[in-house]
């Protein structure tokens, strides 16, 4: 974030930028198979796993599944040895432990397609913007492609962003297409693109403002502390 202003508070400020988009070149399926990551914690109650038992055997030897998160209880590790045991392509290093954000960052960059297959509710919440957000962001800005369920809200400007899926079922559908595809029509078209840098750009220039805001409120308020 670019301020006009260069200024000295008491008190740190925190800064939130939004995404970019930096992928540019449309990207067909890896030699070494479909690449989908699975970001957040392994979690049974907060996501659905048993999509995965779904996809045919015949093509279970071609995806690359990264659960990219930590487990805690041992029906969640249990899910990795699952994954393993059904044929998936796996990667040693993510087996439940903390994932560094370098290390996700390759996965992201790699990946065919980023799936977030939430629970629509999660006790007496419902999956929405504060749980799904970063997952959608994190897409927009490696230029993915983000796979959620029907009923999941986000915001309008990332709608061509997502591939929506009714049913456990039509998301094994969805990935074993993908499987076989070239995956162009997974693609993010240059018009998404711009669409979505422009959005970018547009929240950057409002929290600029706000930014600028809050800095000279803070330094009135000191101002005037020390005026007494």
């Amino acid at each position: 974030i670019v301020c006009d202003a260069q200024l000295q508070t008491a008190s740190p400020v925190l800064l939130g930028p939004t995404v970019l988009s930096i992928a540019k070149t449309p990207k067909k399926v890896s030699q070494v198979g479909l690449q989908v990551v699975i970001p957040g914690r392994i979690d049974r109650r907060r996501r659905d796993y048993e999509w995965i038992a779904q996809i045919p055997k015949e093509s279970r030897g071609k995806i690359s599944l990264a659960l990219v998160g930590r487990a805690q209880r041992t029906e969640d590790y249990q899910i990795i040895e699952m994954i393993k045991d059904l044929g998936f392509i796996t990667d040693p290093e993510l087996n439940g432990s903390y994932v560094s954000q370098s290390k996700y960052d390759v996965l992201c960059k790699k990946a065919d397609v980023i799936v977030a297959p939430v629970h629509i509710t999660f006790g007496t919440r419902t999956i929405g913007r504060d749980t799904i957000t970063g997952v959608v962001l994190d897409a927009a800005f490696f230029g993915k492609k983000c796979l959620i369920p029907e009923g999941v809200e986000i915001d309008d400007h990332y709608r061509d962003l997502v591939v929506r899926y009714d049913s456990p079922t039509r998301l094994a559908q969805l990935i074993n297409e993908m499987t076989w595809d070239s995956l162009d029509r997974y693609e993010l078209s240059n018009v998404e693109r711009i669409a979505l840098e422009r959005r970018a750009h547009e929240l950057n220039r409002k929290f600029n403002q706000q930014l600028l805001t809050l800095i000279n409120q803070s330094i009135e308020v000191d101002v005037r502390k020390r005026c007494l």
